[in-house]
Order: C-alpha cells, then structure tokens, then sequence
C-alpha cells in the first residue's frame, strides 16, 4: 500500500494547482494535483508533455475512466467510492493507482483491508 502523508514515512509531496503558472512554483518531483473539470485535459496534456506526474481528484466513474486515459499517476477520491473505484482500476488493468484520501490512520488501516492501492492524509496535500 503506497502511504503519503504520514509523519513517519518520508514520501513525495503533493501540490493542489489551479493552473500552469501554479504547477511551475512547484518544487522538483513532487506530484502535482487538480480537480477533474473543464480545464483539466489541458492541464493533463501540459504535465505529459513536460514529464510531471499528475494526480486527478476524481468524483465519479466517468471522470476516473477519462483520468486513466489522459495519463494521470493517480486518482485520489473520496469515502465509499474508493472501493468501487479500485474495483474499476483492477478490471482494466489501469496504470494509475487509486489514492483515498483520509484523515487519521483508522481510514489507512480500513483502506488497506478493502484493497485500496494507497491514501493520502488530506491535511497534507499542499496548496500554492
């Protein structure tokens, strides 16, 4: 299980950008995050393009499908659809790791006994 976020384990850093301007005050292999919308093919082809892994904050299974397309290392959602999600992801066989995200290490441990690829602790996702 792949463990962001915890005080304890020293793992990459994930940002929250709205746009390019943001995504280039990040640091150096960090992990860039935004929202599934309307802008966000153009901010998946520009990090794929540049070679910047990208995650996609995901509501739904049509916005996971397209997420997996456009090349996204991750997609972090949120309570219950995790587990459908992962389900999804398994099925085909996608690239891309489904992160739940979380608030307290209880979450981590039900997470890893409904076989969710990893979490995320929410607090922890950076902002610019």
């Amino acid at each position: 299980m792949l463990i962001f976020g915890h005080h304890l384990i020293e793992a990459k850093e994930f940002y929250f950008v709205k746009d390019e301007k943001d995504i280039l005050k990040t640091p150096a292999n960090s992990i860039v995050v935004f929202e599934f919308g309307e802008d966000s093919f153009h901010l998946a082809k520009y990090c794929s393009q540049n070679l910047l892994s990208f995650a996609l904050k995901v509501k739904d299974i049509k916005e996971l499908l397209i997420s997996n397309t456009w090349g996204a290392k991750f997609a972090l959602v949120e309570g219950d659809f995790a587990k459908e999600a992962q389900e999804i992801a398994e099925e085909y066989l996608f690239d891309m790791k489904i992160i739940l995200e979380i608030e307290s290490e209880k979450e981590m441990v039900k997470a890893a006994k409904n076989g969710i690829d990893g979490v995320i602790f929410r607090n922890r996702i950076k902002f610019i």
